[in-house]
C-alpha cells in the first residue's frame, strides 16, 4: 500500500505548486512557505478528527512543511544564504507540533537530511575547509553508479511490490519459506526480487519513462516558444 498513498500525496503537491509560486510572488518566498507550514499546524488542530482518519499520512497537509522545508533548502544553495537553511530546520518541528506518529530518531533524521542535503549541494568557495569535507559524499553521490540508482529510483519504486509479493507467495506455496530463519528468508528474497526489479526498472527508464519525458518536452516546446516570441 506504500507507493499508492506516497504518489498521490506527490500528486496533490504538484498541483498546489503553481499556486504556491503565485503566492511568492505576493507575499515573498520565505514568507509564504512558513505561512504554509503555519497553515498546516492550524489545520492539525482545528481539524484533528480529519487528520486522525488518515492511517498513513496521505492527506498534503500531513507532509506539506517538509515540501516547503525542501523548498527553502533550494533556496539556501541557490542564493547562498544560510537564513533560508536555519528556516528549513522550522519543518523538523512542525513535524513535532503536528504530532504525526514518528519516533524521535526520525525527527533529529529530518533535520540531518535538510543540513546534509544542503551541505553536498552548497557551492563553497575554492580551498574550503567544508569542501574538502563533503568531497567525499559528493563523490559517492556523483559516481555513475549513484547516478543510475537514482535514474532509475521512481520505477523501482513503483514496481517492486509487484515482484515482492508474488514472489514471496511462490517461495511460502513450493519451497518452505516459512520453515527458513528470518535473515535466510530476507537474503533469499533479496536475491531474487533485486536483480528483477532493477533490470525491469532499467528498461522502463531508457524505453518508458525517457521517452515520456521527451514527449513531454515537444509538447511544451511549441507553447514555450510562442510565449518567447509574444514577449
Amino acid at each position: 500500500m506504500n507507493p499508492p498513498w506516497s504518489i498521490g500525496l506527490e500528486m496533490q503537491f504538484y498541483f498546489l505548486f503553481p499556486f504556491i509560486m503565485l503566492l511568492t510572488l505576493r507575499l515573498g518566498y520565505a514568507r509564504t512557505l512558513l505561512l504554509i507550514m503555519a497553515l498546516c499546524i492550524a489545520g492539525r488542530y482545528l481539524l484533528a478528527d480529519y487528520y486522525d482518519a488518515f492511517p498513513m499520512p496521505s492527506l498534503i497537509l500531513i507532509k506539506l512543511h517538509m515540501f516547503m522545508a525542501g523548498m527553502l533548502v533550494a533556496a539556501a544553495v541557490r542564493e547562498r544564504k544560510l537564513g533560508y537553511l536555519l528556516l528549513a530546520l522550522i519543518g523538523p518541528v512542525v513535524t513535532v507540533l503536528l504530532r504525526i506518529e514518528m519516533s524521535k530518531l526520525q525527527v533529529i533524521l529530518q533535520a540531518v537530511m535538510i543540513i546534509g542535503m544542503a551541505a553536498i549541494l552548497w557551492q563553497y568557495q575554492p580551498g574550503a575547509q567544508l569542501a574538502k569535507v563533503i568531497k567525499l559524499p559528493r563523490a559517492i553521490l556523483t559516481h555513475r553508479i549513484s547516478t543510475w540508482l537514482g535514474d532509475v529510483s521512481y520505477s523501482v519504486y513503483l514496481l517492486h511490490l509487484l515482484l515482492v509479493v508474488p514472489v514471496i507467495a511462490i517461495l511460502l506455496r513450493d519451497y518452505q519459506l516459512a520453515a527458513m530463519s528470518a535473515p535466510a528468508r530476507f537474503a533469499l528474497i533479496c536475491a531474487i526480487v533485486l536483480p528483477l526489479t532493477y533490470a525491469i526498472a532499467t528498461l522502463l527508464y531508457h524505453f518508458v519513462e525517457k521517452p515520456g519525458i521527451q514527449l513531454g518536452k515537444r509538447v511544451l516546446a511549441p507553447r514555450q516558444a510562442a510565449q518567447d516570441v509574444a514577449r
